[in-house]
């Protein structure tokens, strides 16, 4: 979040970070991607994410996290090939909370 001393700024920071605004609530079903090569976000921030939501969280509704260990996740590779190979998994997820079976 940057350093600042203008506590104005780090409240207004703070209203964008997902982790800090994780609430005592009921969730909807969450799958969580991220890659352990992401140059923008570092692998662990994700799963401190979800460590804390999983502790927190109020439902039993599922919390999936999935660390792709081999390829780079930026927005600047997100290209064809990587929609392609992600998506199976992301649909399948989806397809299960609707009731959908295959």
């Amino acid at each position: 979040m940057g350093q600042s001393e203008d506590q104005r700024a780090i409240r207004l920071l703070k209203t964008y970070s997902p982790y800090d605004n994780i609430q005592p609530q009921a969730y909807p079903a969450t799958l969580v991607e991220s890659s352990l090569n992401d140059s923008q976000v570092m692998y662990w921030e994700p799963s401190k994410y979800v460590a804390k939501l999983r502790a927190t969280k109020t439902d039993t509704n599922p919390l999936l996290l999935r660390m792709d260990l081999t390829r780079l996740a930026t927005a600047a590779r997100a290209d064809a090939t990587t929609s392609c190979t992600t998506s199976p998994s992301s649909t399948r997820s989806c397809w299960t909370q609707l009731g959908i079976e295959r």
